[in-house]
């Protein structure tokens, strides 16, 4: 995450997708903007799509509840902001400095924030009180990640580390150091016993959880890479660079196997589905592209569409999106 997005918001400026999430059951995705808008995309209804605008800077970072009733979404603008998916509508505010990363418990208790100053902020989703807030780095927290027993929480920076935290406590469990430069990414392996995380210096490493001790360093991208993602089976890692591209690891090997093209610009996201059937990512081209790993082509390009009255979603239908955004087929 080498450059920070133009912190102003124009409607008539092209809006670049930052981050993506897919909602626990996985019919509906959402991203977020550098125009400061939210959207959610139904994919079971061929593009159906809704914006939740109110932020006033970009949307660096969101998270959806383990339920699927709630989506987090962090800013620029310093606010982390509580959607209610359903109905579309704004929940609670909850303020902070300069958000750059968050995340939320598996049990849906607990959001974690990183921010500009190195803070890292536990809040009780249930009331948005602050419960603790950890001094974790010297530097902007870029990402924070929950291990999948919640047990463990991850911490990556602009300080050129990684860290390993106990929720519960606030102590630090282990320092990483390996990278040369900043560390853009996190994500736990589906059984919790490695991090992925990935830098400034093109590089991607696998740590090992219980000890701390770096286990492998993945080369392969030619720019700086801002997201890495596990697919549920553990095999597969994903990966997005500034190199314009995704790529899919083999993790047992520590080498690549497909590399996924289709974005004009940085690559700042990717998720992949609950089920591991679909990958998304989200681009400075404002384009949000959703993969099929298993034949590593785009299923479809998610992006505006100029005409507010809308356009029909397929060639032929009659349906057409809402709010004057479509579901491009590539």
């Amino acid at each position: 995450m080498a450059t920070e997005p133009s912190p102003s918001v124009n409607p008539r400026r092209p809006a670049p997708a930052f981050c993506v999430a897919f909602r626990p059951e996985g019919a509906l995705l959402a991203s977020g903007h550098g125009d400061g808008t939210v959207r959610l995309w139904d994919l079971a209804r061929s593009g159906s799509y809704a914006a939740l605008p109110g932020h006033s800077r970009a949307v660096w970072s969101m998270a959806f509840t383990p339920d699927g009733k709630t989506l987090a979404t962090g800013s620029h603008d310093g606010a982390v902001k509580l959607w209610q998916v359903a109905a579309g509508e704004q929940g609670a505010t909850l303020q902070q400095n300069e958000v750059w990363s968050l995340a939320i418990a598996p049990d849906g208790k607990t959001l974690a924030t990183g921010d500009c100053d190195g803070v890292v902020t536990l809040w009780d989703l249930a009331t948005g009180a602050e419960r603790a807030r950890l001094p974790a780095h010297a530097k902007t927290v870029l990402a924070v990640e929950f291990a999948p027993d919640g047990q463990a929480l991850a911490t990556a920076s602009e300080d050129a580390t990684a860290r390993l935290w106990d929720p519960a406590t606030g102590r630090q469990r282990a320092t990483l150091q390996g990278h040369l430069g900043w560390v853009n990414a996190a994500a736990f392996s589906p059984d919790g016993r490695f991090l992925a995380t990935g830098g400034d210096d093109m590089d991607i490493l696998l740590w090992d959880t219980l000890t701390g001790q770096q286990c492998a360093r993945l080369r392969g991208h030619s720019g700086m890479v801002e997201a890495v993602a596990f697919a549920p089976d553990g095999k597969t890692l994903v990966s997005s660079s500034q190199d314009w591209t995704l790529k899919l690891w083999n993790v047992s090997v520590g080498e690549v196997e497909n590399t996924l093209r289709g974005h004009h610009g940085p690559v700042w996201s990717v998720a992949v589905a609950p089920d591991g059937k679909a990958i998304a990512s989200a681009g400075e081209d404002e384009a949000v592209i959703l993969w099929d790993p298993a034949t590593t082509k785009a299923l479809a390009v998610l992006r505006e569409n100029p005409d507010p009255a809308g356009v029909p979603t397929t060639a032929g239908s009659s349906q057409t999106a809402k709010r004057g955004y479509d579901l491009i087929s590539p």
